[in-house]
């Protein structure tokens, strides 16, 4: 989540996610602008911390939404690290929505590529 938006640091550093992915305590480093070759070392956690990162991120971002923001907060303007540029509280968290959008078009090419894979009933 985007943990600048109420000024907290980011889970990734602060519950030391970072060390599971084998990845550096950057706040700045999200992915975004690697290159090919950055990509292709990466080297991803097993399934379980994968999805239990997932949760501890989701967790936060649903207390975020729920107990902390305001109907004043989504014109609040707040400067992200990752883009380089400023936006609304409220396009940032649509932004965020809409990336879990792409995460989906991403597993919906690898099954039509690769079949199920990891997924057996």
């Amino acid at each position: 989540m985007n943990a600048d938006l109420f000024g907290e640091d980011q889970l990734w550093v602060s519950e030391k996610w970072h060390a599971k992915f084998n990845r550096p305590p950057d706040q700045k480093d999200t992915g975004v602008r690697h290159t090919s070759v950055q990509v292709a070392a990466f080297q991803a956690p097993d399934s379980k911390t994968l999805l239990d990162y997932y949760r501890a991120v989701s967790k936060r971002t649903q207390e975020y939404i729920k107990t902390r923001l305001t109907e004043d907060d989504l014109n609040r303007q707040v400067w992200s690290p990752t883009l380089e540029s400023m936006a609304s509280v409220e396009g940032r968290l649509i932004g965020v929505i809409y990336n879990f959008a792409h995460i989906g078009q991403a597993g919906y090419v690898r099954g039509l590529l690769k079949g199920k894979g990891w997924y057996t009933r």
